[in-house]
C-alpha cells in the first residue's frame, strides 16, 4: 500500500467508524486506523498528526509495526495503550544510539520471547493489569512488590517497582527483552526513585533491608526475576542503559526532562563493565558476601541484608509459581 493511501485510509477513520463486533480480531490496517483514532480523541490531534507524518517518513518501518502488532495478544490492553505502542519504534527508546531499525527489533524481540516463556500468561497479563508479586509488612507501611506493563514508557516495556499499599512509588525499574535467544538479552532502561514526598519510605525500605539502598535492592530483584522467568540457564546478558544514553538524553527531550539520577553508580555497585554501546553488562551471577573479608562490626549486618534479600527472593518465586502475592513476614531491620 502507498504512503498516500495510508494517509487517506487513517485520516479517513478518524471521522468515524463502527466498533469491532466481539471477538473478532482487528486486521492490520483496521488496527492502525483505530489506533490513529484513540491519539486523536485520546490525546490530541497533533500528536495523530505527528503519527500519520512519521509514518509518512517511514512506511516499511510502520508496516512492519503494525503488521506484527496486529497479530499479538496484549491480553486486557485498551486502544490507548495501543496507541501508544504504535508510535514506540518512530522514537527514540532505551538508548538513543539506536536507530529505527534496532529499536523495532527489540520491540520485536520482546513480545515474542515473552509469548515462549513459561510464564507467558502472567507476563501477558502484566502489560493490561497490575500484578502483586510480594507484600512487605514494615511498621510504618505495607509495600507492594509489583509488575506491570511499561505502557507509553520509552524505557522498558516490563516495570517492577516498589510502592506503598496506597501505591505511592518508592521505586521503579523498567526493562525489555531485547535480543532473542540464543545471546537472549534483558535490557534495563530507567532506574527511578520515588518523589521527594516518598523519602520517608525510601528510608523505611532501605532500614528494613539494613542500610541497603532501594535502587539496589530493585535491581537485583529484576536481575532475581528474569532468571526464574527464563528456564535453564537461558538469559545470556543482562544489560543496563548508562546515563550518557538514557532516551531522555535525546536533544528532543532533554530540555523538558531532567535526568538527575546517577545510574552508573548502581551499576558498579553491582560490578558491571562499561560497554562500547552505552550499556553495562551486569553480572549474573550473585555470590554471597565474603563475610571474612569484612571487618567484624559490619558482618553481622552483612549477614542479616543478605538473609532479608534471600527471604524477598522467596517471596517473589513463590508468587510466580502460585500468581498468589507472597507476605513476607520474616524479620527486616529495625522495623
Amino acid at each position: 500500500m502507498g504512503r498516500f493511501a495510508m494517509l487517506h485510509l487513517s485520516a479517513r477513520n478518524l471521522v468515524g467508524e463502527r466498533p469491532l463486533e466481539p471477538g473478532v480480531r482487528p486486521g492490520m490496517w483496521h488496527f492502525c486506523v483505530r489506533s490513529t483514532r484513540a491519539l486523536w480523541t485520546d490525546y490530541a490531534p497533533n500528536q495523530a498528526l505527528r503519527f500519520l507524518l512519521r509514518s509518512l517518513l517511514w512506511p516499511r518501518l510502520t508496516y512492519r509495526w503494525c503488521r506484527f502488532i496486529s497479530g499479538i495478544d496484549l491480553g486486557p490492553v485498551d486502544w490507548t495503550v495501543t496507541a501508544g505502542l504504535l508510535e514506540k519504534p518512530h522514537r527514540p527508546y532505551i538508548n538513543i544510539r539506536w536507530n529505527r531499525q534496532q529499536r523495532l527489533a527489540a520491540l520485536m524481540t520482546h513480545y515474542e520471547t515473552i509469548r515462549q516463556l513459561p510464564q507467558h500468561e502472567l507476563l501477558r497479563r502484566a502489560h493490561g493489569e497490575t500484578h502483586v508479586l510480594a507484600v512487605l509488612q514494615l511498621a510504618q507501611d505495607d509495600y507492594q512488590l509489583v509488575l506491570r506493563g511499561g505502557g507509553h514508557s520509552r524505557e522498558g516495556e516490563l516495570e517492577l517497582a516498589l510502592q506503598t499499599a496506597r501505591g505511592q512509588r518508592v521505586v521503579t525499574v523498567l526493562f525489555s527483552f531485547v535480543r532473542p535467544a540464543p545471546e537472549l538479552t534483558v535490557a534495563i532502561g530507567c532506574l527511578q526513585g520515588g518523589t521527594p514526598s516518598a523519602h520517608s519510605s525510601v528510608a523505611a525500605v532501605s532500614k528494613a533491608f539494613y542500610g541497603t539502598p532501594v535502587k539496589l535492592l530493585i535491581t537485583r530483584l529484576v536481575r532475581h526475576l528474569v532468571l526464574k522467568l527464563v528456564p535453564d540457564r537461558g538469559l545470556a546478558h543482562l544489560i543496563a542503559v548508562d546515563d550518557a544514553v538514557q532516551v531522555f538524553q535525546h536533544r528532543h527531550y532533554r530540555m523538558k526532562h531532567k535526568v538527575s539520577a546517577c545510574y552508573s553508580t548502581t551499576w558498579e555497585a553491582l560490578g558491571g563493565q562499561l560497554r562500547g554501546d552505552g550499556f553495562w553488562e551486569l553480572p549474573l551471577a550473585e555470590p554471597p558476601p565474603d563475610y571474612l573479608a569484612l571487618k567484624s562490626s559490619k558482618r553481622s549486618a552483612a549477614r542479616h541484608r543478605w538473609q532479608a534479600l534471600q527471604g524477598l527472593y522467596a517471596a517473589m518465586e513463590a508468587s510466580l509459581d502460585s500468581h498468589t502475592p507472597q507476605i513476607m513476614t520474616a524479620p527486616l531491620g529495625t522495623r
